[in-house]
Formats: structure tokens, sequence, C-alpha cells
């Protein structure tokens, strides 16, 4: 248990679990403020805001031994085996039915495109499946700030701009100049990006904040984004590819979560839209996806492991560019 207010409530507790049959409680964490992390808008503090040092996981440790049966706890763990077969022995009907066929590249191949991926305070939600996926696919990923650096990295094929918190470092961003007109030349040039959340928000016109004050960002979507003092979007969603485009032919599909603060401010005019949208209950949402030469940009976060062959996809457009560049250079 986590959060306990006293001994006599862990001793309630552990009364409450008694005519469960095999569960068995190891333990209670009392109240302890000095470990908690702290939230914010969308959630709790990142690691990289709130890392943890060492005298910190110490003191975790030493919080746990005093309050927990490791012994027991570990004692009480099953002995997991994997044999050879594809079929579970000893199961239910259902669990008998062949295993379904790893949907993940046996092995990585090897690397062919490079993939900038922006890793930095403002932009650090990322499925580590979908890093993954993309690595074995072929692509080469190398990490830059669109905070602090300058410039992208050399010789790019692709960038991959994940969701994160470009709000709370919108002046930051806008004042590096240098890097939001790399981003814009290099997506005017042809090359792919593809924009999660909060890269939407850093590939707009502007966002503006609480307060009301615009801060200028790369200008590649001819979009503008307002913060909001309320929740806009929360919950599961299915993509569906209206037409070709970074992660795909027409019709293929790959589910993710919408998680966000912030809004589309204003008319887009005739800004080509590739997602049709369909929340978890169902409905459908409005056209989404919003695509430029060979830009993607979206407020869903997608799990690439619901569909590899996206991330596949995009590592082949990224190919392309390449091979495109070359006969031009």
């Amino acid at each position: 248990f986590n959060r306990v207010g006293s001994a006599a409530h862990l001793h309630y507790l552990e009364q409450a679990l008694g005519g469960l049959e095999g569960v068995k409680c190891v333990g209670g964490l009392p109240r302890e403020a000095d470990l908690a992390i702290p939230e914010r808008h969308l959630g709790l503090f990142t690691a990289e805001d709130h890392p943890l040092e060492e005298n910190r996981l110490e003191h975790l440790a030493d919080f746990l031994e005093s309050h927990l049966d490791l012994d027991g706890l570990l004692a009480a763990l099953p002995v997991l085996s994997f044999p050879q077969e594809t079929t579970v022995a000893n199961a239910s009907p259902l669990a008998q039915q062949p295993l379904a066929p790893d949907p993940w590249p046996p092995a990585p191949v090897p690397s062919n495109v490079r993939l900038g991926v922006a890793r930095d305070p403002a932009f650090c939600f990322y499925y580590p499946e979908n890093l993954e996926l993309l690595a074995q696919s072929g692509a080469e990923l190398v990490s830059f700030s669109p905070l602090t650096d300058r410039e992208l990295p050399a010789n790019l094929h692709g960038i991959y701009l994940g969701g994160g918190y470009p709000e709370l470092y919108a002046a930051q961003l806008s004042a590096n100049e240098a890097m939001k007109h790399g981003i814009a030349s290099q997506a005017a040039a042809g090359l792919p990006i593809y924009a999660e959340c909060g890269g939407l928000m850093y590939l707009s016109r502007e966002i503006e904040d609480l307060e009301g004050r615009r801060h200028a960002m790369a200008g590649v979507l001819p979009l503008s984004v307002r913060m909001l003092p309320r929740l806009k979007a929360l919950g599961y969603r299915e993509v569906t590819l209206t037409g070709p485009g970074l992660l795909g032919r027409a019709g293929t599909k790959a589910r993710g979560h919408e998680f966000h603060y912030s809004e589309i401010a204003g008319e887009f005019g005739d800004l080509p839209r590739l997602y049709r949208i369909t929340a978890r209950q169902g409905q459908e949402a409005a056209p989404e996806g919003y695509s430029v030469n060979n830009v993607l940009a979206s407020y869903v976060h997608l799990h690439f492991g619901s569909n590899p062959e996206i991330a596949r996809h995009l590592v082949e457009r990224c190919l392309d560019y390449k091979v495109k560049a070359a006969k031009v250079a």
C-alpha cells in the first residue's frame, strides 16, 4: 500500500485483505512529502526537469527497505519460463491458440538514414518503442535541441519533433532564430518532418500564452496556436490515413493518444489534412494530420507499435529524400 496514514491504518488495510485468497500484504509506505514528484498541467514533472539525484535514490531505497518485506515479495514472485512451442499448455482454449507473430522487426537493419530527434525539456514526450522501431527500421537517431542548438545536425534525412512543453519555453524557442530558420528552410526543401503535439505547436506561426503574449515559431504550418486555462483534449485515438503521406498509404491505421491544453486558433485555409480520427468510444473527430510539402503534424501521439509499418514507411520516405538529395548534389 502507498501513502499509508499510520500503523493502525495499515493494520486496517491488512484486515481488509484477509478474505482474499492468494493475496498477501508485503507492507505499506507511509506518506513522505520529500519523495513526492510535483505535477503540472500535463502531469508529473519529467526527469529532465526533476532528476533523481543519488542521495534521493538512496533515501528512496532506505524508505522501501524500512517498510516493505522485500524478501517476502521476491519469494512470492512467480517463476517464469518461456517454452519453444507456440502454444501455452494447461491454459484456457483461447490461450492455447497459436501466439500472434511478433510484429517487430526480428533484428535491426543497418542504418541508412539520419533522423534528427528533438530532445530537450521542451520536447520530451516520446514512446520509447517509437524510437526503437525507427532504429530497427534503419534510422540512425541523432538528438538535437531546438532550445539551445544554433543549427541542425549535419546530413539529416528527416526530423522527428515529439511532444513536450513548448509553451513553457516559448520565449526561448522564439528567440532561437537560427534553429527556427534552419527547420523552416529544410521543410521548404522537402525534408521529411513528422511532428506530434508540441512539435505541431513549434511548427506553427506562433504560440499565444495564457497572458496573451505571442511568441513567433518556425512558421512551417500556416496556423497559430493558443494556450487554454483548461484541458482541451484527452483520450485514446485511432487514426486512418485518408491519403498517402509520411506514415503510409491511404487506409493505413494506427493508434495513440491525445492530451493537450492548447488549440489551433483561427482559420487555416485549404491546408491538407490526412487523418480521419476516431475516439475510443467510436465517435469521429474533426479531420486532422496537417500536411505541407513533406511535413506531417498532428496533436495525436501515435504509438508505432500499433502498426510498425508506419515506422518503416517513415524511414523509407527519409531514404527517398536522401537519394533525391544525392542526385541534386
